[in-house]
């Protein structure tokens, strides 16, 4: 973690100083509600640098699951079976509006396989 124009950093500064406070209220939201700190500490300090953190036990009603952080965060969510990983995943694809036809298809088969692998397909073209 330092400037970003050193040679050994692999970690640089975040843009701005309201970057470093989304980082912070969502991995504090995500601590209050249960998730537990796998890896890094929560930002303290002055400064634009915050040093990679995993978080574990992430649930959905969590803000960091539910907005897009642009930090250093790995959230991870323990999903039980496809079906459930399914659903808790759905969110982070763009969501199509009734003029749109670049977002994401649904399969008309009931395999959740399929259905994963076409959003993810689908999430990845929308990227590009």
């Amino acid at each position: 973690v330092g400037r970003g124009s050193d040679a050994n950093v692999d970690v640089g500064p975040l843009i701005d100083d309201d970057a470093v406070r989304k980082v912070t209220r969502l991995v504090d939201d995500a601590l209050a509600r249960g998730a537990i700190m796998l890896f890094g500490e929560r930002p303290t300090g002055p400064g634009r640098l915050v040093a990679p953190i995993v978080l574990g036990n992430i649930s959905s009603d969590m803000q960091l699951w539910r907005e897009e952080i642009f930090g250093p965060v790995v959230p991870i969510r323990v999903a039980t079976d496809e079906d459930d990983a399914l659903p808790a995943n759905v969110h982070m694809v763009r969501r199509p509006s009734p003029s749109d036809t670049t977002g994401s298809r649904t399969p008309s088969t009931n395999d959740s396989r399929e259905r994963i692998e076409a959003r993810a397909v689908s999430a990845r073209r929308e990227a590009v």
